[in-house]
């Protein structure tokens, strides 16, 4: 076995370990890493979350990637496989090396064997043993072992950190010899305090991107020009955005986090986000295509068995009531934009490669036959769709960058484009929403 990691008290050395430069072989391709407990149990609800909370807050909050699943092993998962037992916490590989490999990461939640002083502060055992052992699982060693350690201590001739190198060397190099990385045993704050520092996020950056903000922008648009952008807000840290609507005081919005579609519900006066008031788990999986929320009624598209199906559910803002009706939309994950105004839905999907409208009587129960069909766009470039029942504004991407397009629209036929207004200079608009005077979109940063 390889990688184990000391405590406060002791050094475990039931194997040896890897230094923190990266190995180039054992980096991911993949930015979703799956995890699952081999041995999961009741008793250790908080420690799990623990665990997935450090690996969140850490690697994958600065970085592109995402740790997704967190479920029970089975014989055939992949990705980093998690046994809990009371041994020294330790991974058997690096990086990609663990992944579906059985009891390829172990952590102890109790320490009656092993560290024992780690009893008194158990949560902060846990979770900074968990944000090193993760870093190793992204395929960084330890950084006592690189070429340019320094063999004495800053102005002094007394050696120190040489004794604790372990393991084999790593062989890609990122920035300069780093004493505040958390995978650094010659760190004087035991695994950093779980702080990252720069190098650390640095050299993850590097090799796994940088983890892209979806940002809130708020500007004045008369249907013809855009003003200034008067407030812009950090929605989420997730790469997937699914959902915005915005009714001039409350926001709701769907992201994705930790591998679930997460509704969120905060009051917000076109300048100002204030506190989370309601978050709910829509789905299990990254399936969530539109939403859309009255105050009353929510109305969402979700991928189910490949189908892109629609399902209505009361919401007061706080409590999701049960599924009332379940409609399929489309027989396959097509599905582009949902709107929906308590008799009339619109809805855009991608049929024979081109970006269609359609327009049908629903009543919250049952979807009529569509009454109207329109090609927005010949090709699956399509972004945001909005209605008021008398004028459409739409982003589609257009010579790679975000474009609005203003068109006057009955419910049958769609009119002439009065206005065109590039919102973004490429392709990172993830919804839109327009009242007729104040737009409100969101769009990846950087």
């Amino acid at each position: 076995m390889y990688l184990c990691l000391f405590s406060q008290v002791a050094l475990s050395q039931e194997g040896r370990s890897f230094e923190l430069y990266a190995k180039r072989s054992t980096i991911w391709q993949s930015n979703n890493i799956p995890v699952c407990w081999e041995n999961p149990s009741n008793n250790f609800t908080n420690e799990m979350r623990w665990v997935q909370e450090a690996a969140a807050n850490s690697w994958q909050g600065v970085s592109a990637v995402n740790f997704t699943a967190w479920g029970t092993c089975n014989s055939g998962s992949g990705g980093i496989r998690i046994q809990i037992v009371d041994v020294g916490p330790h991974v058997v590989a690096l990086g990609s090396d663990l992944n579906g490999i059985r009891n390829g990461m172990v952590l102890n939640f109790t320490f009656r064997n092993w560290s024992q002083n780690c009893q008194s502060g158990r949560e902060r055992c846990i979770r900074l043993i968990a944000i090193h052992e993760f870093g190793h699982a992204l395929g960084f060693a330890h950084e006592q072992n690189r070429p340019d350690t320094p063999v004495n201590q800053p102005g002094s001739t007394q050696q120190w950190c040489t004794q604790e190198r372990q393991g084999s060397d790593g062989d890609l190099i990122i920035g300069a010899w780093d004493l505040n990385s958390v995978m650094n045993y010659c760190n004087p704050r035991w695994t950093g305090d779980g702080i990252l520092s720069q190098t650390d996020i640095q050299g993850l950056q590097q090799l796994y991107g940088e983890r892209q903000q979806n940002r809130l922008y708020i500007r004045p648009f008369n249907g013809q020009t855009f003003g200034s952008v008067i407030s812009t807000q950090v929605v989420s840290n997730s790469n997937g955005f699914r959902g915005w609507s915005w009714n001039g005081t409350t926001a709701s919005y769907v992201a994705v986090e930790n591998g679930q579609s997460r509704l969120y519900i905060r009051p917000f006066d076109g300048r100002n986000f204030g506190s989370v008031t309601s978050s709910q788990a829509l789905s299990s999986s990254d399936s969530f295509r539109g939403w859309s929320w009255n105050g009353t009624t929510a109305s969402y598209v979700a991928i189910n068995n490949g189908q892109s199906t629609l399902y209505i559910r009361p919401f007061d803002g706080r409590t999701l009531g049960s599924v009332t009706s379940s409609q399929v939309l489309s027989s396959s994950d097509n599905f582009r934009g949902w709107s929906w105004n308590g008799t009339t839905a619109s809805y855009v999907a991608i049929n024979n490669g081109q970006s269609t409208l359609y327009i049908r009587p629903f009543d919250g129960r049952t979807l009529g036959s569509v009454t109207s069909s329109q090609v927005l766009s010949s090709s699956d470039n399509f972004r945001g769709w909005s209605w008021n029942g008398t004028t459409a504004s739409y982003v589609a991407i257009n010579n790679g960058q975000s474009t609005l397009y203003i068109r006057p629209f009955d419910g049958r036929t769609l009119g002439s484009v009065t206005s065109t207004q590039v919102v973004s200079s490429s392709d990172r608009l993830g919804d839109w929403s327009w009242d007729g005077a104040t737009a409100s979109y969101v769009a990846k940063y950087p």
